[in-house]
């Protein structure tokens, strides 16, 4: 019986701890539209107890050319943070400015019917060109990728939306589907700047090199 009951106990300090770390991810609209699609103004981030707000930096629009001839549009980019006076002015330091004005947000507003799968696929085009294959790939950002993989497809219009935190040595990813729901992955800082690699790193096509520079300001 005093087996079970520190059983237990244990079980509920777990699941109280659990409570208080899930995230939650909710943004205000503005009144502002891009591509037909209406703009976030503010993203509340609900974190371990903490709320932090992030602040509207850019947005632009993904574009790829399909079969080599014609250029479609794939879904708006918002870029958020909660500092965006301390993100880095330069490529070369774009990316590790990003603990620096924590957290911060990059939403996907898809502009039309998308599989998963070939979402998936065009990441790991893009880490590809980065030089992250699969054997250098972090094992959380493989996991995140297959979550991906795994939506059957993305709807017009529905978000997919990544908040990174950091803290303690170890980053975090929150991953917002389209459905609302939220999973989390906490590891080593590399491979988030892996994941952001796909659009701040080196761009696997000129169209993708476009919405680099327009969510850099550059």
């Amino acid at each position: 019986m005093k087996k079970q009951n520190i059983f237990c106990a244990f079980l509920s300090a777990l699941l109280v701890t659990m409570t208080t770390q899930a995230a939650s991810i909710k943004s205000t609209a503005s009144e502002k539209k891009f591509e037909e699609v209406t703009l976030t103004q503010t993203t509340h981030l609900e974190d371990g107890g903490t709320t932090t707000n992030l602040s509207a930096v850019s947005h632009g629009l993904r574009k790829k050319k399909v079969f080599g001839l014609v250029n479609v549009s794939v879904y708006v980019a918002e870029f958020l943070a909660a500092q965006p006076t301390r993100l880095a002015k330069t490529e070369e330091n774009f990316i590790n400015s990003f603990s620096e004005a924590q957290p911060v947000q990059l939403k996907l507003t898809m502009v039309r019917d998308l599989k998963g799968s070939d979402i998936s696929k065009a990441f790991q085009e893009s880490l590809e060109a980065n030089k992250i294959t699969a054997e250098k790939m972090a094992p959380e950002l493989k996991e995140i990728l297959d979550e991906v993989k795994a939506i059957t497809e993305f709807k017009n219009k529905e978000a997919f939306t990544i908040v990174a935190t950091w803290k303690e040595g170890k980053a975090t990813l929150h991953v917002q589907k389209p459905d609302g729901s939220i999973k989390s992955w906490t590891g080593s800082p590399i491979f988030v700047n892996q994941f952001f690699s796909i659009w701040f790193g080196i761009p696997s096509d000129t169209k993708l090199a476009d919405l680099k520079k327009s969510l850099m300001n550059l």
